[in-house]
């Protein structure tokens, strides 16, 4: 909108400009963009109302509504180091920012508005390969069962290096991994081959098919992965609850059926992948039925369900599916 404001009749020019710009993970500088656009030049009236704006009248026009730009594509590619943001789970945020100004000549004794509004799409394109294919060079990687629950992880690497960082890590459902333990990287006197050794004991409630592998990431912050190895952990005996939860997978509500009526005290406990208590609570028993509200909607992945009746000491283990 524009209205002239003088007595007089006054031509007028007015150039648009607009400014688009998007902030985000190793875009440096942003992507931006600027827009240009002429109009007029034309001629407003002397101001109908002694120089208050009415917005009507011929003292007044308005203009639009028209698009600029229209159509237009911004590329940017990232590659290399840059790209460590990316790399891993979660969720990766964008910021967008865009704004409208007007140039106005002819005359500074003027009210216009100006009023920008945004179709933007947002594409990510991106090519990953398996980490088998980015093995670590002359490196050697195992793991091998010990007694009860513990798994012993070791690794040889050849022509060691200076300033690199181990990290073990393991996934009991073999989509997310978490780090157990970290180590630097050493080297021996009067050998160019380091050996690593470490013995970590799977928590309980985690049982199946565990999965264990190795990151090494070095000084410029290159990240390389072993071949990922796998041990078969056993279900502990136990005097077991003949239960089923649902449903399963679960979102943020599950319910526990028992085959008989439970009596007595109830601790229930929900384990992450790595055996971590994260939420729990107890109940009086009397029921062969529990509702199970969780506390917040967890990232999706596998989870445990620890049922221990503490009056008779049966104990049972669920793995649940959160999406």
């Amino acid at each position: 909108y524009l209205e002239n404001n003088l007595n007089t009749a006054t031509s007028y020019t007015v150039q648009i400009v607009r400014y688009d710009s998007i902030f985000g993970p190793s875009i440096t500088p942003p992507l931006s963009s600027k827009s240009t656009k002429d109009y007029g030049p034309f001629t407003l009236g002397a101001s109908d109302n002694l120089g208050i704006p009415n917005f009507n009248g011929p003292d007044f026009i308005q203009l639009g509504p028209d698009i600029i730009p229209n159509n237009k594509i911004l590329n940017r590619n990232i590659t290399g180091a840059a790209m460590s943001p990316y790399v891993g789970i979660g969720n990766v945020s964008f910021n967008y920012k865009s704004g409208a100004r007007a140039v106005i000549t002819g005359s500074a004794n003027n009210t216009n508005t100006i009023a920008a509004s945004t179709d933007i799409t947002l594409q990510i394109t991106y090519v990953y390969c398996p980490t088998s294919i980015l093995a670590i060079n002359n490196l050697d990687f195992g793991v091998r069962k010990g007694s009860d629950r513990t798994v012993k992880i070791f690794w040889t690497k050849d022509m060691e290096q200076a300033h690199l960082q181990y990290d073990l890590q393991m996934s009991a459902g073999g989509k997310d991994f978490t780090v157990i333990n970290t180590v630097e990287s050493r080297l021996p006197e009067g050998s160019l081959s380091a050996r690593y050794e470490f013995t970590y004991t799977v928590p309980e409630g985690i049982y199946g098919n565990i999965q264990f592998r190795l990151k090494q990431t070095d000084a410029a912050g290159v990240v390389d992965y072993s071949p990922v190895r796998s041990i078969e952990i056993g279900r502990n005996n136990m005097n077991g609850l003949a239960l089923s939860v649902f449903p399963n997978p679960a979102s943020q509500h599950i319910n526990i059926k028992f085959s008989s009526m439970q009596n007595g005290t109830l601790l229930l406990e929900l384990v992450n992948s790595v055996g971590q208590v994260i939420e729990s609570f107890r109940v009086n028993g009397n029921t062969d039925l529990l509702n199970w509200n969780l506390r917040k909607q967890y990232q999706p992945g596998i989870y445990f369900v620890n049922i221990h009746n503490l009056s008779n000491g049966q104990q049972s283990v669920v793995k649940l599916l959160i999406r």
